[in-house]
Order: structure tokens, then C-alpha cells, then sequence
């Protein structure tokens, strides 16, 4: 079906070609709330010196944003203001964001217990709110009466991102003080708590500045930092954590990216993405948190899927134009069709496909060949005669995944040891990595995954297998691998890790996947397809990472 569907494609996209229909030459109008003029006009100006295309662009009010999003336009506008000017059909990014942050000195005298404890949400609003409640015995329980002085960036943005957080009014948040300011007194006061942005105390490296420390945040107030607050072990981590919503929402200020002419317009589309490349310098460059790897990854293949979405072209082509992309069209048609026709003749073997949807995953049969040895990151390894390692990937995690948009490979030739990575599994711009079950030389990759990733979900154990690997330590490495019987245990204890973190994303604050758990708290057959962006990172970091297993001489 899924082949006959880009058969159906590609004819279609001949008949576009045969109406004679281009991208539009018409310039881009970009329309900004107030603050943004800035960026705007930045991102516009670069944009346009790289492409030659003409942009204008004008800041408004956001009811005259609202009126003229009826026209083919892109809208930068906050968090703040997002649903009164986007309209049922829009489509939204996030291209940047604040993040406003406290930060103490790093010889603070209560250091150790903040970092390890984290400041109690409910604590901290109080202390804002009522200048006789900030100090440390109120805070932290210390046995000293010593004031914990809140200083504050004279910003508009941190001021009254802080006085949602506490829940008061924006004129009670006073401070005047310049980030150099705030850094002197802070050195000064070891005991004061400064809230800044984020970008305003990273340095080129993306770390922060010397002497000062990101104060954690106790979301739930239960005195600890539980599994979805401690985010603050680094700067990636911390800046994920802010992403899938583990740090408090009152302190972050998104902005948007909106537009009602995607999918569609071939001009629009190109400058988004744009945006989400080399336009994110722009955000550090604006005072902003640009985005991380992951996030801009994800937001790109949604862009990717609305493009395909596709049902036509705007515009006129050229005769000679039509007459190209009709033949292109033909010659794509011709071999998928071969294609299709010899897929056919060939029989899958252990297909997954036959699962019905929404089948409970505990109630899958998981078709585990006998002499295979399987790996806790979900991939297997079987020896053949020759004395080559066969490499694939086991279905449990396909029955996760749902169907795969692509599968990114290595090269033939390359060298991998046991626990490094192997391949990646994407779906729609969300990706899990996997890792090698073996160490050894990539002697043979299947090619064919690479052109038709369903192959891997229809016969994971016969012609979906990914590499056959020269080994060097087999011996060795498969001890620690396990077979049939043992990898079943293993899916049980596997399914009910999985359900506890979806469960523990749903506590912190993202009811919105709280689907997934049906049932009396069943998972289901394809449940990550479900799930976005951020919870696949969480996967990979909380379920496929920390089974990773390497013998103590490959750490050095």
C-alpha cells in the first residue's frame, strides 16, 4: 500500500507538470508584535542578501496582525500573544525563546544543598512576593536568619516573567540593574539570588559564566530534586529540560513562528527552514535561547511532512519545464513500479504488520528466532557460517516506533565497538539511536533500508537485517548479549519501565499524552508514533541509553 501510495505520487506530480503551474516570484511580508521588530528585520535582511528574495517587513498590533492573517503573510509574535493571532489551520514554530533563570554564586554558603536540592517553587514565589520571607531559614530551613537579597535585570521581559511565576503584580518586581551590575553585586553578596535571561550569562561556548551557578528549582516542593526536575547537571540538559517541559513555564517566553500559507508556498517554506538553520545565530545575537539540536531537528521534519502534504503547486512553469518534470515524474514511476512488482514476489518473513492498531503491547507475539542473541538497546547479532555477524534490529522497538520515515546508516568499512552507535531509526524528524551489538568492521550494509525502511519492519530478522560485521571480540561480547527466552523477560520489565516514564512526563506537567496510557494504563502497539519530539529524546535518554553495556577493558 505504502508503495502504490508514492505511485500514486509521482502520477500526481507529473499531472502538476503537465498544468504548468511554479513557485511564486511574490515577495515575503512579515508581520511582528512589538519587540520583535528587531530580530525581524535582522532575520529579513540576512535572508534576503542570501536568496535575492524581497521581504517587508512591519510590526503592528497584534488585533491588526489577527485581521491580516487571513493573507498569506509569516507572524513573529511571543507565547503571550500566539492565540489571539493564530488561526484554526495555522501552522506554528518555535524559532527562539527566554528563559529566565536564577543564579547564585557558586561559593554561596548553602551551594551544596541548593544544587543538590533544588528551592522550592511554592518558597521562592513567596520570597518574591514578600521581601520579609527572603532569606535563607525560610528557603532552605537553614539554622541562620541570613536574607537571601533577590536582585533583578532591569528587562521588561525577566520582570514580569518573574511576577507570573510568583503570582503578583509586575509593579512589585523592581531593579534597575545591568547583567554586569547584577554579576559585581552577586560577587559581592554571596547570599543573593540574581534572575537574569539565560542568553545573558552564556558564554561562546554555551556555558555559563564563571562564578555563578543556575539555581534548581523544586517544581513539586517536596524538597527534592525529583527525575523530571533534575535538569541542571549541564547546559544541554537544562536547555532540553526547558524544551519537553521540566522547568516552570511561568519563566520561559516562546516565540513563534506563524503562518497560514504552509504547506504550499515553496517561498515561505524555504524561509522557515532558513530559520531553523542558520537563522537561529540571529536569536543568541537578539538576547534570546536559540534552539537546541534536537528541537530544530524535530520542528524541520514537521516542516518536511507538511511539504508533503502537499496537494499542489502554486503558479506557471515553462513548456520545457513541464516537459522535465513529466519525464523525471515517468522515469520515478517506472522503477517503483519495478520495484513494487519484485517487493511483491518476495515473501516477508515475520512481518510485524500484522498487528492489529491499538493492540496492548504485553499482548504482542514477538517473533524471536532460535540462535539469535539480542542486545538491551533492541538490536540482535546471529553468527553465521561464514563467521560474519549478521546486525538487526528487534521488533519490539519497531512495534514502539511505529512506521519509520528513513533509517540513517554507517559506511562499509567502518569500525564500531560494542556500545557505540549504529544506526538511527527517524520517523518524521524524531529520532532514537541505537548501538552496536558487536565490535568489529562493518563488511556489508543493506542497502535497500535506505530506500525503503518499511522492509525492516515487515522482516526484522531476515530481509530487514541492517549489517554483517567482521567481529573481533565475539567471544566475549556475546556473553553479554541473551537469547529467545530471556529477551522475552526482558520486553515484560521493558514495557513497564516505558509505561512508568510516559507516566512521569504526564505528572510533569504534559497531560497532553496522558492517551497513551489507556486502558488501565496499557501501552499500545505504535505508542511512541504518538508522542512528540521531546518524548523521544526522553526515550532515548531513560530507556535505550542506560542499557547500553560495554566490558570494563573497551572503556579505555
Amino acid at each position: 500500500m505504502k508503495k502504490l501510495t508514492t505511485i500514486l505520487g509521482c502520477l500526481m506530480i507529473i499531472t502538476i507538470g503537465l498544468k504548468g503551474e511554479a513557485p511564486s516570484t511574490d515577495s515575503l511580508q512579515v508581520l511582528c508584535t512589538a519587540g520583535l521588530g528587531g530580530i525581524a528585520d535582522n532575520w529579513a535582511r540576512e535572508y534576503a542578501s542570501l536568496s535575492g528574495a524581497t521581504i517587508r517587513v512591519s510590526v503592528m498590533e497584534v488585533n491588526a496582525i489577527a485581521a491580516e492573517m487571513q493573507k498569506g503573510v509569516i507572524v513573529f509574535t511571543d507565547g503571550d500573544e500566539i492565540e489571539k493571532i493564530s488561526p484554526e489551520g495555522s501552522v506554528r514554530f518555535v524559532v527562539g525563546r527566554d528563559i529566565i533563570v536564577p543564579v547564585v554564586n557558586s561559593e554561596n554558603p548553602y551551594a551544596g544543598e541548593i544544587l543538590s536540592r533544588g528551592i522550592p517553587a511554592g518558597k521562592l514565589a513567596e520570597a518574591i512576593k514578600n521581601s520579609e520571607k527572603a532569606n535563607w531559614e525560610y528557603l532552605i530551613g537553614s539554622k541562620d536568619e541570613i536574607r537571601a537579597n533577590l536582585l533583578f535585570k532591569d528587562d521588561g521581559i525577566v520582570k514580569s516573567r518573574v511576577a507570573l511565576f510568583a503570582g503578583t503584580d509586575g509593579n512589585r518586581i523592581t531593579g534597575d540593574l545591568t547583567v554586569q551590575d547584577l554579576m559585581s553585586e552577586i560577587n559581592r553578596d554571596r547570599n543573593s539570588i540574581a534572575f537574569v535571561k539565560l542568553a545573558d550569562i552564556q558564554k561562546d561556548d554555551g556555558t555559563i559564566m564563571n562564578g555563578i551557578k543556575l539555581m534548581p528549582i523544586d517544581r513539586n516542593n517536596n524538597g527534592a530534586l525529583d527525575f523530571n526536575e533534575n535538569i541542571y547537571t549541564d547546559m544541554t540538559s537544562f536547555t532540553r529540560g526547558v524544551w519537553i517541559g521540566k522547568y516552570p513555564k511561568e519563566l520561559c517566553l516562546n516565540i513563534y513562528c506563524v503562518s497560514n500559507s504552509l504547506p504550499g508556498d515553496e517561498d515561505a517554506t524555504a524561509f522557515l527552514n532558513w530559520l531553523l538553520g542558520d537563522g537561529q545565530k540571529f536569536v543568541s545575537g537578539a538576547g534570546m535561547t536559540a534552539l537546541i539540536q534536537s528541537e530544530k531537528m524535530s520542528y524541520a521534519g514537521k516542516l518536511s511532512a507538511l511539504k508533503a502534504t502537499e496537494s499542489s503547486v502554486p503558479g506557471e512553469k515553462s513548456i520545457l519545464g513541464r516537459m522535465l518534470l513529466a519525464l523525471v515524474g515517468l522515469i520515478i514511476a517506472f522503477f517503483l513500479i519495478d520495484y513494487l512488482f519484485r517487493s511483491l514476489r518476495r515473501k516477508p518473513v515475520n512481518a510485524l504488520i500484522n498487528a492489529e492498531p491499538g493492540t496492548p503491547l504485553k499482548d504482542l507475539v514477538y517473533n524471536l528466532p532460535a540462535g539469535m542473541y539480542f542486545d538491551k538497546t533492541h538490536t540482535w547479532a546471529f553468527m553465521e557460517q561464514a563467521g560474519s555477524v549478521k546486525v538487526g534490529i528487534d521488533d519490539f522497538i519497531l512495534h514502539m516506533t511505529g512506521p519509520l520515515s528513513r533509517i540513517n546508516l554507517k559506511k562499509e568499512g567502518d569500525r564500531v565497538r560494542r556500545g557505540e552507535e549504529i544506526l538511527s531509526l527517524v520517523q518524521n524528524g524524531k529520532k532514537l539511536t541505537l548501538y552496536s551489538p558487536v565490535s568489529g568492521t562493518i563488511r556489508e550494509k543493506n542497502s535497500e533500508l535506505e530506500n525503503d525502511a518499511s522492509l525492516v519492519s515487515n522482516s526484522p530478522y531476515n530481509y530487514g537485517w541492517v549489517y554483517k560485521i567482521e567481529p573481533e571480540n565475539w567471544q566475549r561480547e556475546n556473553q553479554l548479549l541473551f537469547m529467545a527466552e530471556k529477551q522475552k523477560k526482558f520486553i515484560a520489565a521493558e514495557i513497564a519501565r516505558i509505561k512508568d516514564m510516559i507516566a512521569s512526563i504526564v505528572n510533569a506537567g504534559q497531560p497532553q499524552y496522558a492517551m497513551v496510557l489507556q486502558d488501565g494504563g496499557m501501552l499500545h502497539d505504535g505508542v511512541l508514533a504518538q508522542l512528540g519530539p521531546e518524548v523521544w529524546e526522553e526515550f532515548q535518554q531513560k530507556i535505550i541509553d542506560p542499557s547500553r553495556q560495554v566490558w570494563f577493558y573497551e572503556i579505555f
